[in-house]
């Protein structure tokens, strides 16, 4: 009598325990799934060019105006998210902008997101950028949300074709997470035909200002090449 009884308690103890397992198993699961989810939610919407933060640019982060010494289809950058629109656009082909001329007009400080460099082994920048003596300052580059192609720059500017860059300082730490390249500086990664002029680099980086030129690159100012 006592083997049926203990027999019963041990098939109604397996019967509970399995039932708790299966209850168990989905939310565990899920759980998991979740936490992925939320990391990677975490890891793309920290970043500049998102386009719920580039892509929604007002007027007081980048505004376009008229001529600016001689220089037409000008665009006036005011605060991160306006320069973070500059990369959505010339990154992304949209009409005009990889030609235009950028006119910096507050210093800048891209501390606390990913940053995506501008211009792209497929939409290089081909603009010219005035930096009017302003300093961009603390670059965060993940390679996860940089152009792959094996020609890809990575710095504040990725790749620049046929383009001008004066008058910027970029300070402050260079964060850099991912493969390496042979193509990664800290204000260019990959220029070709281009002109830099009076740039001064004062990133805490290892990196050279330009990772690699080829063509006919000029510079103005040694400065731009210091380390």
């Amino acid at each position: 009598m006592s083997r049926k009884i203990f027999k019963h308690i041990w098939l109604v103890a397996m019967l509970i325990l399995t039932a708790g397992m299966v209850l168990f198993l989905p939310s565990f699961v899920n759980s998991s799934t979740y936490k992925e989810a939320q990391l990677q939610n975490n890891r793309t919407s920290n970043i500049w060019m998102d386009e719920n933060v580039a892509g929604n640019a007002t007027d007081s982060d980048i505004q376009s105006g008229g001529a600016f010494y001689g220089n037409t289809n000008v665009y006036f950058i005011y605060s991160a998210v306006g320069l973070a629109n500059v990369a959505y656009n010339v990154n992304s082909n949209q009409e005009g902008y990889a030609t235009a001329t950028y006119v910096l007009a507050n210093d800048i400080d891209l501390d606390g997101a990913f940053w995506t460099p501008i211009g792209t082994s497929t939409n290089p920048f081909r603009g010219v950028f005035l930096g009017e003596g302003h300093t961009i300052s603390n670059l965060s580059i993940d390679t996860y949300f940089v152009d792959t192609n094996a020609t890809s720059g990575r710095g504040l500017f990725g790749n620049i074709e046929d383009s001008t860059i004066s008058d910027l300082i970029i300070s402050g730490d260079y964060t850099y997470t991912g493969a390496s390249s042979l193509h990664t500086g800290n204000l260019v990664g990959r220029a070709i035909n281009s002109t830099i002029i009076a740039c001064r680099d004062e990133m805490n980086s290892s990196y050279t200002s330009v990772g690699t030129t080829s063509g006919t690159v000029q510079v103005f100012s040694s400065s731009a090449y210091a380390t």
